[in-house]
């Protein structure tokens, strides 16, 4: 099999007749930056609707942060209009806001996406897409606290995204919201065609008659 194919393909005939030569991560890396963006189901123009879904998509990551229980030093926020406009309706822009500490706080990371929102919005544009990035992740070992983060756990809001997450995870994601997040969300994605969650969604499981 190695002179035939490759190395590779012996590993993999060994490991069929029972002789381990593949390795496995045992633990899964942490990730290094977490990323939530999406495109627009329709063209958005108000500030205010930019902020639902920068809202939602700060809320996303640092769900994820904080289940692989990291803490993000830097926060970027990004929005664009779609490629194919005329270059006179085109605008693409991004700024990252530092934090004055690492933090894992839905509240805290949403009100500096949206202070950088506000900072990169132009007014006469039909956005199609935004984004929020957590970076200069550390994990909880090694996160280092400022002033305020040596005060007693019952002056900070850390019990109370503990509180919301606990529901979320019972009663399905954002069941408990910023109400920057918005109600309506007319902005999101058509999810009209979307596949269904047969092994994932008692709902949707398959049924034979």
């Amino acid at each position: 099999m190695r002179n035939k194919f490759s190395v590779v393909m012996e590993k993999i005939i060994r490991e069929l007749n029972g002789v381990s030569c593949l390795e496995l991560e045992e633990v899964t890396p942490l990730k290094k930056e977490i990323v939530c963006s999406r495109s627009f189901g329709v063209r958005v123009t108000q500030l205010s609707e930019l902020e639902e879904a920068v809202s939602l998509y700060t809320r996303r990551a640092s769900e994820k942060l904080r289940r692989q229980r990291s803490y993000a030093g830097a926060v970027s926020v990004f929005i664009n209009t779609s490629r194919f406009d005329k270059p006179q309706e085109n605008y693409w822009n991004e700024t990252t806001i530092p934090l004055p500490t690492q933090t894992d706080s839905t509240i805290l990371l949403t009100k500096a996406a949206l202070w950088g929102l506000k900072k990169i919005y132009r007014r006469g544009f039909k956005y199609q897409k935004a984004g929020v990035r957590l970076s200069e992740l550390v994990n909880a070992e090694t996160r280092q606290t400022d002033l305020f983060g040596l005060l007693p756990k019952g002056y900070t809001s850390q019990e109370l995204i503990e509180v919301v997450d606990h529901i979320n995870n019972r009663m399905g994601s954002g069941t408990i919201r910023l109400t920057s997040e918005g109600l309506q969300q007319s902005w999101k994605m058509k999810c009209e065609r979307i596949s269904q969650e047969y092994t994932t969604n008692w709902d949707e499981l398959l049924s034979v008659i």
